[in-house]
């Protein structure tokens, strides 16, 4: 049985017309590309079996909470209009599997987006986006992530990368001061996050989706103040400053052999054992301090460079400052190791392709 399709593109539509009514019962693709539509009528969302909608390129100000309602949609495009807020209740939208909210004006994407489990793409380019929700993450369906050009955009949750499917991610142009150090790397075919002017290092495993022809923009040459409490250190024979992760609260030198402290060692052992079984997390909730609860549903931080080790890092770290011999950019990479033994014996294996650079 074919599809019901209707093309009212280019049409000057200031409103959707009222003959879409006679379609309701049959139509399943409706096309309404660069008209001049400011809203839905109530009238729209009885549009039962309706599976795709491209209205990007009109001035539509608002989505409804009833566009929920419209529970067979898997695709929808509203890019390039003036919207400035998702409905709460997006989430409802269970169908969904392709989401293109590019040019708008939104400044954050709802919590329960992430209860959008069939979500393959989202495209969310030129908005005003300060933060990707942590909830995200729970989309593990998703394969493409565009946040491209969302200039207050400061962070990328260290748990977006290490999504089951994920294969392509764009977070160019923002404002980026660090990148997640933990990447799904079997999955993962394309990475361009690196355009980011405050980027002052890239974490070792980026190395192998850097871009030929890349610019390295050099590290600060003096301390800065960040209004985001960026934690930074000091490389003292180059002068250069390096932005951290925030995530992050003790950072060590190789030289360092100090234990874990008692939190790191609780948040380790608790990542276990949710990992085990993902049940055990509701009664965590009921156990744990909620900082410490919270910090646990974050995620890690990243894992400890050493292959043979590869445990996860919450809030502690050691911290090894890296540029590749014989190479002709000057890249500095950093990697994180749970402990002195981890880092030495990393070290030792790779002493003839990296230089370790001291910092304070």
């Amino acid at each position: 049985m074919e599809r019901k399709v209707l093309h009212w593109s280019y049409h000057n539509f200031r409103e959707l017309p009222q003959e879409l009514k006679e379609y309701s019962d049959e139509v399943e693709d409706l096309y309404l590309k660069e008209n001049f539509i400011t809203d839905f009528p109530k009238w729209f969302f009885e549009i039962r079996f309706l599976k795709f909608l491209q209205i990007s390129g009109n001035l539509i100000e608002k989505l409804p909470n009833e566009i929920t309602l419209l529970s067979n949609l898997d695709f929808l495009d509203v890019s390039k209009n003036v919207i400035k807020q998702l409905p709460s209740c997006f989430g409802e939208l269970q169908n969904l599997e392709r989401l293109y909210i590019s040019e708008n004006q939104l400044e954050y994407l709802p919590e329960d987006i992430g209860q959008l489990s069939k979500l393959r793409v989202l495209e969310c380019c030129k908005n005003k986006i300060t933060y990707i929700p942590i909830s995200l993450a729970n989309c593990t369906a998703l394969e493409e992530l565009n946040f491209n050009d969302n200039e207050s955009l400061y962070e990328v949750p260290d748990r977006i990368l290490t999504l089951p499917r994920l294969e392509y991610i764009y977070v160019d142009r923002c404002n980026l001061y660090y990148l997640p150090t933990t990447l799904n790397t079997f999955s993962l075919k394309h990475v361009r996050m690196f355009e980011n002017e405050n980027l002052t290092h890239y974490p070792l495993v980026y190395e192998q989706y850097i871009p030929p022809m890349l610019h390295f923009t050099s590290p600060q040459k003096v301390l800065f103040h960040t209004q985001q409490g960026i934690p930074q250190l000091l490389i003292p024979k180059e002068n250069y400053v390096l932005n951290l992760p925030r995530s992050i609260s003790n950072f060590r030198s190789c030289t360092s052999r100090n234990p874990p402290s008692l939190v790191e060692l609780a948040l380790h052992i608790a990542f276990n054992v949710v990992n085990s079984n993902q049940q055990s997390s509701h009664h965590l909730k009921k156990i744990m301090p909620d900082t410490l609860y919270n910090r646990l549903m974050m995620g890690p931080s990243g894992v400890c460079g050493n292959a043979a080790c590869h445990r996860a890092i919450f809030k502690e770290s050691c911290f090894v400052v890296l540029r590749r011999f014989k190479s002709n950019q000057q890249y500095l990479f950093t990697q994180m190791f749970c402990g002195k033994d981890c880092t030495q014996a990393w070290t030792l294996h790779n002493i003839e392709n990296y230089k370790c650079i001291w910092w304070s």
